[in-house]
């Protein structure tokens, strides 16, 4: 699906892909109100490690990424 829609918009796609262990994920998810929308259970079937779609416009982030500093790279790739 992300394929057709990255062939569909060309090199205007941005891609952000948070390369987070799964553990990390768990805890992360344990802090979000929405937690109990989804089970973990739910969350290690979805899980995909090292999932990156390896194009131009990925931008890679790691669990030492803060948020602050994830959107102000987004921002910025965004306004050039």
């Amino acid at each position: 699906m992300l394929s057709a829609l990255i062939a569909q918009w060309g090199e205007g796609v941005h891609i952000c892909y948070f390369d987070i262990p799964f553990e990390i994920t768990l805890e992360r998810h344990d802090r979000r109100p929405q937690k109990d929308v989804f089970s973990k259970e739910d969350m290690r079937r979805w899980y995909n490690l090292d999932n990156k779609l390896n194009y131009p416009n990925e931008f890679i982030f790691d669990e030492n990424t803060t948020v602050d500093e994830a959107v102000a790279r987004i921002l910025a790739e965004l306004c050039e």
